[in-house]
């Protein structure tokens, strides 16, 4: 999502959560509710235009006019970058028209942004009850993720096989944005295909928190059959000599392993309030934790009727 804070922020608010309906949180980008606290914010953002199949620029009434105009001509203004970044990666850059009927003039804009003037626009106006709603049905068509949802799409809940298409894919669906740039996507897929068996199916996963331990000191996933707590180190490493001895199968000891398994039962299991819970953002996730293990008392089962949600 590209825009002005002082000319359109309430229209990319209002598209923003229209389209986390319709494909997830995790693939919609709106700068300050997707970058997490203390990230180096360029980098954040320059990942996420790179990663995206389309870029949203917001055209208000204001957008060429004083004293945004200017900002245009500065090579380091976002708005500008955001544009000249997404085309270079070959995004679909979709000018959206919010409260106005025509782009600037040609000779109203620098001449790296002319192109935009040959993109076929899109319509928003605030005033107009559902035109967000159908703008976000036309975006998510445009990136070919219309009818992608948040919600679990595996039959029967049975979740996705053990590929990183398919685990990344599940990612994106599920993880609040906050939780996927910087590479902390790429961790967590890393980390899942380590740990889980070539037959295996994940249907659920989080980074996570351990008891007295700082955030990002476990990753839980649910598969088909499965909670698994992970208990990782540095920079998403399972904690362990191999990731082999990290995967205790129900039934058998793990009181010195780093990994802890339980069985499912009639409902998906949680991690308890004292012990792993979801992130609330990323980053602490590379934090070293102290050298304890997870012990089978440290995540006793919770009937709840979504798995690892706080």
């Amino acid at each position: 999502m590209n825009y002005r804070r002082d000319d359109t922020g309430p229209a990319a608010r209002a598209l923003a959560a229209a389209l986390r309906l319709r494909i997830g949180p995790g693939r919609v980008f709106l700068d300050n509710s997707s970058i997490p606290l203390g990230e180096a914010f360029s980098a954040v953002i320059e990942d996420a235009v790179r990663s995206s199949a389309v870029l949203a620029v917001l055209i208000g009434p204001g957008w060429d006019g004083p004293p945004l105009r200017e900002r245009l001509d500065d090579e380091q203004d976002w708005v500008r970058r955001e544009i000249l970044l997404a085309a270079d990666a070959g995004a679909a850059v979709v000018p959206v028209l919010v409260d106005r009927d025509a782009l600037p003039a040609a000779d109203a804009l620098p001449e790296a942004l002319r192109f935009l003037r040959e993109h076929q626009t899109a319509h928003l106006r605030l005033s107009e009850p559902g035109s967000a709603e159908s703008l976000a049905d036309a975006l998510a068509a445009r990136a070919g993720l219309q009818g992608c949802s948040g919600e679990l799409e595996t039959p029967d809940g049975r979740g996705v096989e053990r590929t990183r298409e398919a685990v990344d894919e599940l990612a994106r669906r599920q993880l609040p944005p906050v939780q996927q740039w910087s590479g902390n996507r790429d961790r967590l897929v890393d980390l899942t295909l380590a740990v889980l068996g070539p037959t295996e199916r994940l249907v659920y996963l989080a980074p996570a928190r351990l008891p007295h331990r700082p955030r990002g000191s476990a990753t839980a996933l649910v598969t088909a059959t499965d909670l698994l707590v992970v208990d990782v180190g540095e920079d998403f490493h399972i904690r362990g000599e191999t990731p082999a001895a990290a995967v205790v199968r129900p039934g058998r000891g793990h009181a010195d392993l780093p990994a802890v398994r339980r069985r499912r039962g009639a409902h998906h299991r949680r991690c308890a309030a004292d012990g792993a819970r979801p992130l609330q953002g990323p980053g602490a996730a590379a934090r070293r934790p102290p050298a304890d293990r997870v012990t089978p008392a440290s995540v006793p089962p919770v009937p709840v009727p979504n798995p690892c949600l706080g």
